[in-house]
């Protein structure tokens, strides 16, 4: 019990202490257990997404405001690694965002792989973002990097403040499911109609099959 309340606290807040201060002990208690009754079923992997995910669902405000000073720090890193190569890191970025460019490059990436090019594709990946980043090509393509995030709709109504799933990363603020489907006014949108179970672990969703409605044949709410 001490490890899941430790490891509980470190994925709310950062580091353990850090998590310990930011939450009060109901709250911990609160996450642990509703959490506990779906850890067997989950990789570990996917249990710290879960508690993410419940973090922001037992105390919003909480973690709108930790996401917001996480923010504030955002910034650029370089550093060397011992055998003569170079890291290029983005800290505290907005995951909407490096999702997005994550997959511009990735896109980019795939349209230049080829039989004739001896590179892999984490190679041509990297070649192209700093390609991009130091102007030595613009590599043209059209549209951007796509993003997938799957939000409730009474969050998106702000009538709740449900924490959105972004692909590729795992639970987001509503702040950023909000943010993210507002910058997507002119994408495909995938609507899949479920029923959550809120009793017990509150972890379980019944989902029928999703329906694609093109650009042209969505309305504004």
């Amino acid at each position: 019990m001490f490890l899941a309340r430790t490891n509980a606290c470190s994925s709310c807040g950062g580091s353990t202490r850090a998590g310990i201060r930011a939450f009060r002990p109901e709250t911990a208690r609160e996450v642990i257990d509703r959490v506990t009754g779906a850890a067997p079923r989950l990789t570990t992997g996917q249990l710290a997404a879960q508690v993410r995910k419940l973090c922001m669902t037992v105390e919003p405000d909480k973690a709108r405001e930790r996401y917001a000073t996480a923010l504030e720090q955002r910034r650029v890193v370089r550093e060397a690694n011992t055998h003569g190569t170079a890291n290029l890191m983005t800290i505290d970025a907005p995951p909407n965002r490096v999702g997005e460019a994550f997959n511009r490059i990735g896109n980019i990436a795939k349209s230049l792989h080829s039989k004739e090019d001896s590179r892999t594709l984490d190679q041509i990946r990297t070649d192209v973002a700093l390609d991009l980043l130091t102007g030595r090509s613009d590599h043209k393509t059209t549209g951007r990097g796509t993003i997938t995030i799957d939000v409730d709709l009474a969050t998106l109504a702000r009538l709740e403040s449900e924490p959105g799933d972004l692909a590729g990363f795992g639970p987001v603020v509503a702040d950023i499911s909000r943010q993210v489907a507002e910058e997507q006014r002119s994408a495909e949108w995938r609507f899949e109609y479920r029923s959550r179970d809120r009793a017990g672990d509150g972890l379980r969703d019944h989902t029928t099959p999703a329906h694609d409605r093109p650009a042209t044949s969505r309305r504004n709410a």
